[in-house]
């Protein structure tokens, strides 16, 4: 566990940040017999002051699945983690979901979680798949965003816009870097889900050096199902170049949180392969206001429109621990003082060298 009150400034839902700790699971830790890993997005119930988390596994460890937990933390310290639960995600027809080895065309992407308090329901997103090769066994799996019972139970699903479906050419999402991100308005009224990296049409990767790269947030009406809006987002560059220039990087979007119908918390991602420090994750709030709405813009290159504007709120570079690969964010319960809490959580890969990392601040007002 690591204390620290540095700060960044500069955001409308708190003046700052403040560092409560930090807390790793093990990495062999099993729970009910699953491993207990590839943790890519957290939210909270505050009325059971529960904690959802989805894990990334495509069913080839266990079956596809989340847990639910209790963490436990005072306003300077950060105690434990505690899991106490674990649901499979469920097909419409009460199956689970395969892994390649049963149904290749079926798999599940597990990358984000949100709890829906009115409904006492879970909304949960897969990145779906495309794999292409000259052999003809390409595989193409559309992203798909779920709404389900506590326990796993489908209820039912909402259209994705056309253009967030995988294509065989180079138009729509890309592999792995597709639906990434879900929020909730907070009446609860609107779903937001976003891309991790840019449509083949909005633009380039990510690369070291500076790139019209656009992601596309988009709002949906939770009761129509329809796209109400769509709105363009530049990612930043990757934070630093490989150690070998033509090893793996990307910088994209991981996680959105919703402050309210207009402003949004983004959490970028960026990795490079030998790079030190080879994450960097940094959490801007962002501005809807006065943005285009580009639902009908088919590609944003050389278009013309009005992007969103992000504020820098919070670099996990300052922090005094090293940071992994953290993909969830969540709104925590309110500390004594009436300070709302923010939780992230990282992806360890099921990897060895990485780590399960809790993360937990204070808004200060």
């Amino acid at each position: 566990m690591y204390v620290n009150d540095q700060t960044l400034k500069d955001t409308t839902l708190a003046k700052s940040w403040r560092f409560i700790g930090e807390y790793i699971l093990p990495n062999d830790l099993e729970f009910n017999n699953t491993t207990v890993g590839g943790l890519s997005g957290i939210d909270y119930d505050a009325t059971n002051d529960l904690y959802y988390i989805i894990c990334d596994d495509r069913s080839d460890k266990e079956p596809a699945r989340f847990y639910s937990a209790k963490l436990y933390f005072q306003p300077n310290s950060f105690d434990s983690v505690r899991i106490n639960a674990v649901n499979y995600l469920k097909q419409e027809d009460g199956t689970l979901f395969p892994n390649k080895t049963q149904d290749e065309t079926k798999v599940p992407d597990p990358e984000a979680i949100r709890y829906v308090n009115s409904t006492q329901t879970l909304l949960w997103t897969s990145e779906g798949e495309r794999k292409v090769t000259a052999k003809g066994d390409s595989i193409y799996i559309d992203p798909f965003l779920m709404e389900m019972n506590k326990d796993g139970s489908f209820i039912k699903d909402y259209p994705i816009p056309t253009i967030y479906k995988m294509y065989k050419t180079d138009y729509g999402m890309r592999q792995n870097g597709s639906l990434e991100g879900v929020t909730l308005s907070q009446d609860e009224k609107f779903i937001f889900i976003t891309n991790e990296e840019p449509l083949y049409q909005d633009g380039p990767r990510a690369d070291v050096k500076e790139t019209q790269s656009w992601i596309r947030i988009t709002k949906i009406n939770r009761a129509t199902k329809e796209v109400v809006a769509q709105y363009a987002y530049k990612l930043d560059k990757v934070h630093a170049a490989p150690l070998i220039s033509t090893d793996f990087k990307v910088n994209g979007v991981d996680e959105i949180l919703a402050i309210s119908e207009t402003k949004l918390y983004v959490m970028e991602r960026s990795f490079a392969v030998g790079a030190i420090p080879s994450n960097s994750v940094r959490i801007y709030e962002v501005d809807l206001n006065n943005a285009t709405n580009v639902k009908d813009i088919n590609a944003l290159t050389n278009k013309q429109f009005t992007p969103v504007t992000k504020k820098l709120t919070y670099d996990l570079a300052s922090l005094p621990t090293s940071i992994d690969n953290v993909e969830g964010i969540t709104f925590g319960p309110k500390l004594p003082n009436g300070h709302k809490t923010i939780v992230l959580v990282s992806d360890n890969n099921f990897a060895t060298y990485q780590k399960t990392q809790f993360l937990v601040f204070e808004l200060v007002k």
